[in-house]
């Protein structure tokens, strides 16, 4: 398995490359780059990293969650006839657009709701730590308990709350607690569910009271990449007074602007100094000295050789007409990646889980 950490602009510029333009590379691909080739790398990278990852099942981009349940459950909620804002006891979790009722909707009908809430109340939005915006001002006031929900009208029992980094759901299912055990077999049992995935919410029958809800999906990998401004030094590998406090995280960002040398990554951050390293790990020395000069940091991409190989190519196969004018030369980019991407998918292949057919367990019992 080959995982390579290219950054998004070390991946754009290779397309380029591979189209013969190893001149007028981008130095980002936020859209803060306004060459000509910078003014398409935005949105235009970040949209083809998704379809890519999105069109196939690449092991990469493969994640798995235990979900929960898209309610919310207070207490000691309280409301005032007339007024909009509801006092609750902590708004984290709440969402704007959901349902306020007493009890948890169940695969659509009539919802029922606390005394004084108007029917069809929905959280308009968050006001603050302790208070929410209705849609509908309550008739009279009272206190109690609230279920923020989301709405349900699809037929099924259940709603979850997707992960923030999905692009694609593949399967849902539970893994319940118990399994079982007949020598030299110990299996847990794992069983797929129904499910329909719309706006933003997984909604299935799954109940969360007889089992752990899971979620295997294709996620979003890697962060957009930011600007900061700093001081430069020419001959140093520092650059002070950067404008943005940043996490160690960002350690391994590439870094480019005035005075920044190519191929130049973030090795170290102290408070508002950071130290740039090249790959291999050398002191990176700027060229020249700036004050508050404007600096890209973009971060680098883990994947697959192989999937940067697809996405170059197919990052290639949208530029090839306006950096070549060259029809043929976009089929011939087409074919590649269509190669890249066959020859991908028989990776995958190899080194997926392969799962014997039916319960191996319940197989071999017959034999005891």
């Amino acid at each position: 398995m080959s995982i390579l950490a290219l950054s998004d602009v070390q991946i754009f510029n290779q397309a380029l490359i591979r189209l013969g333009k190893d001149t007028g590379l981008v130095k980002a691909v936020d859209g803060t780059d306004t060459s000509k080739f910078g003014k398409l790398a935005y949105p235009l990278f970040y949209l083809t990293r998704d379809e890519e990852l999105r069109s196939g099942n690449w092991l990469v981009a493969k994640k798995r969650v235990q979900l929960a349940q898209a309610n919310v459950t207070d207490t000691a909620a309280s409301w005032t006839s007339g007024n909009t804002s509801m006092t609750v006891t902590t708004s984290v979790g709440i969402r704007a657009g959901w349902l306020v009722a007493n009890v948890l909707q169940q695969g659509g009908g009539n919802i029922s709701v606390p005394q004084g809430i108007q029917p069809a109340t929905t959280v308009d939005h968050i006001i603050d730590g302790t208070h929410v915006a209705l849609s509908l001002a309550p008739t009279a006031t009272d206190s109690g308990l609230v279920i923020f929900q989301a709405k349900n009208l699809t037929g099924y029992w259940y709603v979850y709350e997707i992960p923030d980094d999905l692009l694609l759901a593949n399967s849902v299912y539970s893994v319940f607690p118990s399994f079982a055990f007949v020598w030299p077999f110990k299996v847990p049992e794992t069983v797929p569910f129904d499910y329909r995935y719309e706006n933003g919410y997984i909604y299935t029958n799954l109940d969360p009271s007889f089992g752990n809800p899971v979620i295997e999906y294709i996620q979003e990998t890697g962060a957009r990449s930011i600007t900061v401004t700093g001081n430069t030094t020419s001959a140093s590998d520092s650059i002070a007074s950067v404008s943005s406090s940043l996490a160690q995280s960002y350690v391994g960002y590439e870094v480019t602007g005035p005075g920044i040398p190519l191929g130049a990554f973030i090795g170290t951050i102290s408070g508002t100094t950071v130290t740039l390293v090249y790959s291999d790990g050398s002191a990176c020395l700027a060229t020249a000295t700036t004050t508050g000069v404007s600096l890209t940091l973009d971060p680098t991409e883990p994947f697959f050789a192989d999937f940067i190989e697809a996405l170059v190519m197919r990052i290639a196969g949208k530029l090839a007409l306006v950096a070549t004018l060259d029809l043929n030369i976009k089929k011939d980019i087409n074919g590649e990646y269509l190669a890249d991407v066959i020859r991908a998918q028989g990776n995958n292949q190899r080194e997926a889980q392969n799962d014997a057919p039916g319960h191996p367990w319940w197989t071999e019992r017959s034999r005891f």
